[in-house]
């Protein structure tokens, strides 16, 4: 329900920081796999870095992604793909940028 009243599809809403100036939603997408884009090997997960993306204000405060990024690695020591990150539709729209600290 979130999802759909911050206008952001493809994410699940794990947590929500409710602060006095700034609303922090964290999300993460359904994706629980990966092949590599080079070489088609199913994927192993490698980490879970955050990168934080603003968007337009909401109810009077700073809206901000939490995106718990899923980083994967291609396990096909033949391939010259090392490591990549998930995609986020939204991310590169207008409507979203990186969060500055």
């Amino acid at each position: 329900m979130m999802e759909m009243m911050l206008g952001v599809r493809g994410v699940h809403v794990i947590g929500i920081d409710d602060e006095v100036k700034v609303l922090r939603v964290v999300v993460e997408t359904p994706a629980n796999e990966a092949v590599c884009p080079q070489c088609a090997t199913s994927a192993e997960l490698f980490d879970r870095p955050t990168r934080d993306l603003a968007g337009e204000p909401v109810f009077g405060r700073e809206l901000v992604f939490e995106w718990h990024v899923r980083r994967w690695r291609c396990p096909n020591h033949r391939c010259e793909t090392d490591t990549w990150d998930e995609e986020l539709p939204l991310v590169g729209s207008a409507q979203w940028r990186e969060a500055r600290e």
